[in-house]
């Protein structure tokens, strides 16, 4: 999505079948809110075993690898991704996607993910490492239309078309952590979520651009040809893509928390 990167030739895979499982869980991480500024997202009570939201309507994609093919989509739209190299870890009591950085996952480009106004990305995402420096790690990808990365100065970035928005302070490797971004025009509201906590805000009022045309990359930065870049080493989990702004009080249930914060730093 971005000039100057190394680039990857995508290779499709025509199933996305999980490898034998293998603990994936890390140590506790260290406080990533030090100075007083909430509670530590880190150090969350452990989710429930979550399902799809089929009976949201504006629910357009939903990967939460707990069928026997990794990439099958739980929404009802079935926009299932051709992956490769994807292995099984597990987060808490439930089944998760481990990436190394030649695993692909790839949802077919669909106008179901041509989502102009409101939006709303929900996922878990547990890094082994901090990015090299000057690099990144792309948990999603909607080529030049909206991601998710993780940045090397350990902070979750989401990003609409150009626009980006950052959190406040960064999180430790080793340990999941629920990232939200959100997005809802007529409010122009940009907004990113660490475990349920709103941790970064940016002003946005224009339409979120549709012309990419390489489909939706989860744990890669997916650019025209198409390639694949600054893959996600590390987990990830019930990765759901919503055509709705959820509020904040949905986000802080999605990351199994209960004392969620909704200020936009810093009036922590």
């Amino acid at each position: 999505m971005r000039p100057g990167t190394l680039l990857f030739i995508l290779v499709l895979a025509p199933a996305c079948g999980f490898t034998a499982p293998e603990p994936g869980q890390g140590p506790d991480p260290e406080d990533p809110y030090p100075g007083g500024a909430g509670p530590d997202p880190g150090s969350l009570p452990p989710p429930t075993a979550r399902r799809c939201a089929i009976t949201d309507t504006a629910l357009r994609l939903c990967l939460d690898f707990e069928d026997t093919r990794a990439g099958d989509d739980g929404s009802p739209l079935g926009h299932d991704a051709v992956c490769t190299d994807v292995t099984v870890m597990t987060r808490d009591q439930e089944k998760a996607g481990q990436l190394a950085a030649t695993s692909r996952m790839v949802v077919a480009e669909t106008a179901d993910l041509d989502i102009t106004d409101n939006l709303t990305v929900s996922l878990w995402a547990h890094p082994n490492s901090k990015p090299g420096r000057g690099k990144a790690y792309w948990a999603l990808d909607n080529n030049k239309q909206y991601f998710v990365e993780y940045l090397d100065n350990g902070k979750f970035r989401c990003g609409v078309g150009t626009t980006t928005v950052d959190a406040a302070l960064g999180v430790q490797p080793g340990s999941w952590y629920h990232v939200g971004c959100t997005y809802d025009r007529a409010r122009d509201a940009l907004r990113i979520y660490v475990n349920g906590h709103l941790a970064g805000c940016e002003n946005y009022n224009n339409p979120i651009p549709t012309d990419g045309a390489e489909g939706l990359a989860v744990g890669g930065n997916i650019d025209a040809g198409p390639s694949f870049s600054q893959p996600f080493v590390g987990g990830l989990d019930n990765i759901s893509v919503f055509a709705r702004t959820l509020t904040a009080s949905e986000l802080c249930d999605a990351a199994s928390n209960s004392d969620c914060w909704a200020a936009c730093p810093p009036d922590w």
